[in-house]
């Protein structure tokens, strides 16, 4: 069993999506073990970001407090009041402090002379040079109250605003395939990075108590969760159906659990239907229009297993709510979300089988009523566009804004790696380009 973390994409940025159906397809095609491909919809997590930013105001904050009685004897002296001595105030500092000072102003010789008590760096001159270093050390502690003010800004941003999109796919395969030939034919698929896990996340932040439809958390602060099965599948297919899922300002979880049939065993199923139906429909007294559907998708099956497979696919959705009300009307607006193309049930007291749908319990011990669907390859690979559904995750660097459609912070540093950055800025007059650009200025400064 592999566990493996699949990095999205953007898939309004194909310009074929057909084509990225026909990859996703090719590859579930030549599968002959179960796997499972999970997506989590979920709160965007700033506390990368956040534990950076705090960490620098906890060592400004340091610095803070060593120069706090030096900046006050500078501002004396530079009033002209009376005994004011900053030679004094650096004399009492502690010799790793007085060192820590020394070290932040290695670039400056001037200001280690003036720390040291360099005789030749007093007169009348003091007071100036006593206010270089007072300026210096400002250039450095203004950040602080805005580093303070930028922890609050991310955690609002984190608690009400942001989402994120993972993925992971789970494999059942056998010994003789190797992880390496797994990420490999994945990289293809989807274009982009394929990460081996040693296990899987948990879904749960609490211990919760099973109930007829819903699970109760213990933990006051956890969200009440409720599990559905898939039991209809339907319609015409692409990859992006299953997007507006996750399109949500609340946690959902999604569970395509596919088993790929022998090929001999799918033409005996494609063949069973198909005599099945055509005698139902060869009853002239009434017009059976479901045998006749199955008639036909049982052709187009049997001529499809040439260079599709057969699977079985069996969804589950896990939603999620701040209460039991809130709880339920999420759950009404995600099963509404497909229409008839995808329904949902939830079997009493079955929400901790269901569960078992986003962890590695493989389906055939998942003991539930599930109703699995059959698709061919490409309806499976229209599934897996899922993966298309791109939020941005990195944390690193300055935060531009929010994805207007995914709702994902976008984050990055236009001066990594000592790169030089440009930018075009575009808009009418009035509409606030200088005071982006200011304030993109002033978040830089901050980190």
């Amino acid at each position: 069993m592999q566990i493996l973390q699949l990095s999205s994409f953007p898939i309004e940025q194909a310009p074929n999506i057909e084509h990225i159906e026909q990859k996703l397809a090719d590859w579930f095609a030549m599968l002959t073990y179960p796997v499972r491909l999970l997506a989590f919809s979920r709160a965007f997590d700033l506390r990368p970001a956040i534990a950076r930013l705090v960490r620098d105001q906890r060592d400004l904050g340091n610095l803070s407090r060593i120069v706090g009685p030096l900046m006050h004897e500078i501002d004396a002296l530079i009033d002209g009041q009376p005994g004011a001595n900053p030679a004094a105030a650096v004399a009492v500092l502690p010799a790793d402090e007085l060192g820590l000072l020394l070290d932040l102003f290695a670039n400056e010789p001037m200001l280690q002379r003036m720390l040291l008590h360099d005789e030749e760096m007093g007169g009348d001159d003091a007071p100036t040079l006593w206010g270089s270093l007072g300026d210096a050390l400002d250039s450095i502690l203004w950040r602080l109250p805005w580093m303070k003010e930028n922890v609050r800004f991310y955690e609002e941003l984190a608690r009400r605003h942001l989402r994120s999109a993972t993925y992971i796919l789970i494999t059942w395969e056998p010994p003789e395939i190797s992880v390496g030939a797994i990420v490999g034919t994945l990289r293809q698929a989807i274009g982009r990075s394929v990460h081996v896990l040693d296990q899987l996340p948990s879904i749960l932040d609490s211990v919760y108590l099973k109930q007829s439809a819903n699970l109760e958390p213990e933990s006051p602060s956890a969200p009440w969760l409720t599990a559905a099965l898939s039991y209809e599948i339907q319609g015409e297919l692409d990859a992006t159906t299953l997007h507006a899922l996750l399109n949500e300002r609340y946690d959902v979880a999604l569970a395509i659990d596919i088993t790929t049939m022998r090929k001999e065993k799918a033409q005996r199923v494609a063949e069973l239907a198909y005599n099945a139906s055509r005698l139902l429909a060869a009853d002239t007294k009434m017009l059976d229009t479901r045998a006749v559907g199955v008639r036909n998708s049982a052709q187009r099956v049997s001529r499809e297993l040439k260079r599709q497979s057969l699977h079985t696919v069996q969804m589950a959705v896990l939603v999620s709510g701040a209460t039991e009300e809130e709880l339920a009307s999420n759950y009404a607006t995600t099963e509404k979300k497909l229409g008839t193309q995808v329904k949902w049930f939830r079997p009493p007291y079955q929400q901790g089988e269901i569960l078992k749908f986003f962890s590695t319990t493989p389906r055939a011990q998942i003991e539930a009523p599930l109703r699995p669907r059959s698709s061919l390859s490409h309806g499976v690979g229209c599934l897996a566009g899922i993966v298309g559904y791109h939020r941005a995750d990195n944390t690193s660097g300055v935060f531009w804004g929010i994805d207007a459609v995914r709702r994902a912070g976008l984050l990055f540093d236009l001066f990594a790696n000592n790169q030089a950055a440009h930018i075009t800025l575009l808009g009418m007059t009035g509409y606030g380009k200088t005071f982006f650009l200011n304030l993109i200025t002033l978040r830089s400064a901050i980190i």
